[in-house]
């Protein structure tokens, strides 16, 4: 019987700090996503902050642009040029430079 009791309590005394443990992590974990979350929102402001300045916020993507490609007047439509998500094409026409393209007189 004695051996049960001891038993029981070892088991209680490694719940405790099995617990214990378990709060902190989880306490650790907590503070790390609020770091996170406010970590992402100041990005996120910080976006904003430079689509206002350099791009295009109500960019339209069905919207017909002429290029010059090589001499050549070309009209396409900016949803062609984004099309291949990752290209020099997409970045330069996504509309996050709107304000920033490079732009000839004719």
């Amino acid at each position: 019987m004695q051996t049960l009791k001891q038993a029981n309590r070892d088991t209680m005394i490694m719940w405790v700090a099995l617990t214990s443990a378990y709060e902190q992590k989880s306490n650790a974990f907590t503070i790390e996503l609020q770091n996170i979350a406010h970590a992402f929102a100041e990005v996120e402001t910080e976006k904003g902050q430079y689509l206002c300045k350099y791009g295009g916020v109500d960019i339209d993507n069905e919207a017909l642009l002429d290029i010059n490609v090589g001499g050549r007047i070309i009209t396409t439509t900016r949803s062609i040029l984004t099309q291949q998500k990752g290209s020099m094409l997409e970045a330069m026409f996504s509309g996050r430079w709107e304000k920033r393209l490079q732009r000839d007189n004719s």
